[in-house]
C-alpha cells in the first residue's frame, strides 16, 4: 500500500476511494493514461457503494485524528483496538469538523486500524464504486476531445470495457449517474 506512506501508522486509509482532494490531485497528477499503479489504485475502488469525505481536512490530519481519539482510552495495540471494537467489530468516531469516521480492524499487521467515512455524514458523499471508476478514468484519458466535452455512451463504455474491465452501460443514467458525476468532478476540476 504505497500510496498511502504520508498516512501514519497504525491507520489503513485509501484516500483515493474516500477522499474528495485527493481523488482531484490524482486526476491531475495522472496526465493522459492509466497505466501500473494508477489501474492498481483505480481498481481498488471496488464495486459497492462508497462514501467520499469532501471536506477540508487532508488525509493525514484525518488519521492523526483518529489516533489521537483512540489514544483517549489508551488504544495503541491491534489487541486492544480489537477488544475496544467489540461484537460489532467496528465504531463510529467524530473528527473536528463534525464528519463521522468508521473504524475497524484491519488485516495489515503494521496499519491494523482501517477507517472510512462514516454513511450520511456531514462533508461526504455517496456513490458506486464502478462509477467513482468511470469517473475517475474519463477525467484521465484523452476521450472527451470532441467539441463539447461530454462523453457520450459509446465513449463510456468503450472506458469502462478496455481500461476498467467493466461491463458496458445501457444508458448513462444507470450506474449510478455516470454523467451527473463526471459533470461535478470536471467542473471542479476546471474551477
Amino acid at each position: 500500500m504505497d500510496y498511502c506512506q504520508h498516512i501514519p501508522v497504525p491507520v489503513s486509509y485509501n484516500p483515493l476511494k474516500h477522499h474528495f482532494s485527493h481523488q482531484l490531485s490524482f486526476i491531475s497528477q495522472a496526465g493522459t493514461e492509466i497505466t501500473g499503479s494508477f489501474e492498481d489504485r483505480l481498481m481498488q475502488a471496488g464495486d459497492n457503494v462508497i462514501d467520499v469525505y469532501a471536506g477540508d481536512i487532508e488525509e493525514a490530519e484525518v488519521a492523526i485524528q483518529v489516533i489521537s481519539i483512540l489514544s483517549k482510552p489508551g488504544i495503541v495495540t491491534r489487541e486492544e483496538l480489537n477488544s475496544w471494537l467489540g461484537y460489532r467489530g467496528y465504531k463510529e468516531v467524530f473528527i473536528s469538523d463534525g464528519s463521522k469516521w468508521v473504524i475497524r480492524l484491519s488485516e495489515n499487521a503494521e496499519r491494523f486500524v482501517h477507517i472510512h467515512p462514516g454513511k450520511r455524514s456531514v462533508h461526504t458523499f455517496r456513490l458506486r464504486g464502478t462509477t467513482l471508476k468511470t469517473v475517475l478514468a474519463l477525467c484521465i484519458l484523452p476521450v472527451n476531445q470532441s467539441g463539447n466535452n461530454v462523453p457520450d455512451i459509446e465513449i463510456v463504455n468503450n472506458v469502462r470495457k478496455e481500461s476498467l474491465g467493466l461491463s458496458p452501460v445501457k444508458n448513462l443514467s444507470e450506474n449510478g449517474n455516470i454523467l451527473k458525476w463526471f459533470n461535478f468532478y470536471r467542473n471542479l476540476l476546471n474551477s
